[in-house]
């Protein structure tokens, strides 16, 4: 079967949108479902001229180590999908649908420190994500997360803090996903 993604501008945000259906499956699986994830490659993309490839790479290594550690901790990561795989796709944007759409597979980044001049294309990045079962179907999403909803964000701080906003956000979406399914009431 034949999947096609895109992406679509919904309440501002820019989020992804999946031709399998509409809204996530919360609730219907649980980890106990899968025998193992797969990240796939983080995509991004960026319209703003003022981007810094450096500091999107970055952000999107980040991201996917967020993404690695919550889900890791759920199921066993691994790099081919079966049957039953859970299927996590990322996003970093600007939120502009003119910029091109790049998946990195092996994003690389050293910063550290404060992150100074980086700060223009931090400020205006955000993170979403989906996770999709075997079949395509998605069962949890999040929609855009800005950076810029960081407190005090400023040249000063650190990418310590960065990486910090990157994993909570990763924790977000892989809380969506019970641990066991839910226990009926009486």
């Amino acid at each position: 079967m034949k999947r096609r993604h895109f992406l679509t501008l919904a309440s501002g945000n820019l989020v992804f949108a999946s031709c399998f259906g509409g809204s996530p499956r919360t609730g219907a699986l649980t980890y106990g479902d899968f025998d193992g994830v797969l990240i796939e490659p983080i995509a991004t993309r960026f319209g703003s001229p003022d981007a810094s490839a450096a500091v999107i790479e970055q952000l999107a290594l980040q991201f996917r180590n967020g993404l690695r550690t919550a889900f890791g901790r759920q199921l066993k990561l691994i790099g081919t999908p079966g049957p039953r795989t859970l299927r996590v796709r990322a996003l970093v944007s600007d939120g502009n649908p003119s910029g091109v759409l790049i998946h990195h597979a092996n994003p690389e980044g050293r910063m550290q420190g404060a992150v100074g001049p980086a700060l223009g294309t931090i400020a205006i990045s955000s993170l979403s994500g989906e996770a999709f079962d075997a079949k395509g179907r998605r069962i949890a999403a999040i929609g855009a997360k800005a950076l810029s909803s960081i407190p005090n964000l400023d040249p000063s701080t650190d990418w310590l803090v960065i990486r910090t906003f990157c994993e909570t956000t990763a924790e977000s979406l892989a809380s969506k996903i019970p641990a066991t399914p839910p226990v009926p009431s009486p």
